[in-house]
């Protein structure tokens, strides 16, 4: 048999994993020391019941950690009412790789393939009382499935505890910088090892925050602004840029004395693309415009409200 290989075949699924109630049981103390077998009532079977998609799917997620690969949540249908009636979690090596379009140049460095069509799965199908019953099981891999070491850091399984956010959150309110924290949290766990989560995800956390941090009081003093500044001076120009979701992308504004200045010394145009960011990554650009990230969007934007303010002022 090959080093961490599960055999699964050897796995026995006859016995319910729940109680006749459908309960959920947490109880993955009771895994047995032995790497190659799971009690029954650890492993899906066909007809078990759940209240709600995510019951399921911490369910199999928790399965899937004793048996060291990742979940991915894959094929989904709904009904009118758009309630969820049928749900598949697959392993994350399920699917074929996507094709390189023969245009495109070969890559530089070539990644290994995750999806190689894997069949493992657990599919739900919504039952007449509003519950979920497990209707397709297979438990199967066709590659060896990860350590126990790796496991936890396969990426269904990664988190954050609420104790590490509140410290992540305090330290970079400090202007602590993320690899700064990361590694006093790893030190704290008693090394990297201990830790749940990769650099990566504490980004993407502080990200998170930071977008909702951006509310709609933040977004609608900023408004009130610009409006109360075009009461005060007829000359002054703004314009907004949104995404798809309707949330606030760029900002442009220019003041009557900014455009008249530029009038008489229109020749150059100078961009400050070093001022320091502020609490939103944001940085301040020439006629006080507002601009995240240097992309080809918000470079064609700025310049077009740049014109067009000149335009309806002259």
């Amino acid at each position: 048999m090959e080093p961490d290989k599960q055999p699964l075949q050897n796995l026995q699924v006859d016995q319910p994993m729940v109680s006749s109630q459908g309960t959920l049981s947490n109880n993955i103390e009771d895994v047995t020391s032995d790497d190659n077998q799971l009690p029954n009532s650890l492993i899906p079977t066909i007809g078990m019941k759940f209240a709600s998609v995510e019951e399921a799917y911490h369910f199999y997620n928790a399965y899937a950690l004793q048996v060291r690969f990742s979940v991915r949540k894959n094929l989904n249908r709904k009904n009118k009412s758009n309630v969820v009636t049928m749900k598949c979690f697959t392993c994350n090596r399920e699917g074929k790789p996507k094709e390189r379009s023969p245009t495109k140049a070969p890559p530089k460095f070539k990644r290994p393939e995750i999806r190689i069509g894997c069949n493992a799965h657990m599919k739900i199908n919504i039952c007449s009382k509003g519950a979920y019953n497990v209707t397709s099981f297979d438990l199967d891999h066709n590659h060896t499935t990860s350590t126990p070491t790796k496991a936890k850091m396969l990426k269904s399984h990664r988190s954050i505890s609420k104790a590490q956010k509140a410290l992540g959150y305090l330290a970079d309110a400090a202007g602590i910088k993320p690899k700064e924290t990361y590694d006093l949290l790893a030190k704290q766990a008693g090394g990297r090892h201990n830790l749940t989560f990769i650099p990566d995800d504490y980004r993407n956390y502080l990200r998170t925050i930071r977008e909702r941090d951006i509310t709609l009081g933040d977004a609608g003093a900023l408004l009130q602004y610009l409006q109360d500044r075009q009461k005060g001076d007829p000359s002054f120009y703004y314009a907004i840029q949104l995404d798809s979701d309707d949330q606030i992308t760029n900002i442009f504004w220019a003041d009557g004395r900014s455009l008249l200045d530029y009038g008489y010394f229109g020749d150059v145009v100078c961009f400050d693309s070093t001022y320091k960011t502020n609490e939103y990554a944001y940085l301040l650009l020439f006629l006080a415009i507002v601009f995240y990230r240097a992309i080809k969007k918000a470079t064609i934007f700025i310049f077009k409200h740049f014109v067009d303010s000149w335009s309806v002022n002259n």
